[in-house]
């Protein structure tokens, strides 16, 4: 109160702010309560965020399919020149029927077989009966597998084509190998079918010098 007993108008006026805050301020909590006791909408999760418009179904559906599809990519299939690689092993496996010479027979799909790399004595020649006789003993009516180097296919004409191949018995015998180390066959190799030029070199050279086979009667 001032001297002549009214009231004093400055703090009348800030009781009244005051009382104007404190009103403000309980409304305010009266309405944080509300929103806190309401549970918010249920978000859409195909809506895109920031915009009213949803995320089109079809869309996901495509991206479902063809996302995979991205991470997860097949082997290319090898090129015509990729598979020409030599040295292939056929799976299958043949039964010999027919011993035509030292180096070639048929097998029981019809086949003719003829050993790559080595060369036997021809019908007429010394050592030919020897060289035919040790192959027939070694795989008529026995189960071989083909190995196969850059050229599989030898054109004879009129049909009489031959398979170009490396034979092995069930057991692991080398077959063009064993004829050339016991003496029945000279190595005979001719680009590109090379993969085991070396090898037959060797033992040729061993079969030689131990006068086996053939090398005996020269």
């Amino acid at each position: 109160m001032n001297k002549n007993n009214y009231p004093d108008p400055v703090n009348s006026s800030f009781i009244t702010y005051n009382s104007s805050l404190d009103f403000l301020n309980s409304e305010l909590i009266i309405h944080n309560s509300e929103l806190s006791s309401t549970p918010p909408p249920p978000r859409n999760p195909y809506r895109i965020r920031g915009s009213g418009r949803r995320f089109p179904l079809w869309l996901l559906a495509l991206s479902l399919i063809f996302l995979p599809a991205c991470f997860n990519r097949s082997p290319e299939l090898p090129t015509a020149q990729s598979s020409l690689i030599p040295n292939h092993l056929d799976p299958a496996t043949y039964s010999v029927t027919r011993v035509i010479d030292g180096d070639t027979i048929v097998l029981d799909n019809g086949i003719h077989v003829r050993y790559i790399g080595i060369n036997t004595p021809e019908r007429g020649k010394p050592f030919y009966k020897e060289a035919t006789e040790a192959n027939r003993q070694l795989v008529e009516g026995k189960k071989v597998r083909l190995e196969y180097d850059v050229e599989k296919i030898q054109s004879k004409g009129k049909g009489r084509d031959r398979t170009l191949a490396y034979v092995y018995l069930e057991d692991g015998t080398f077959v063009n190998a064993w004829l050339v180390e016991n003496g029945y066959a000279r190595v005979s190799t001719y680009p590109p079918n090379v993969k085991y030029q070396d090898k037959f070199r060797e033992l040729e050279k061993k079969a030689r010098e131990g006068n086996k086979g053939l090398w005996g009667t020269e």
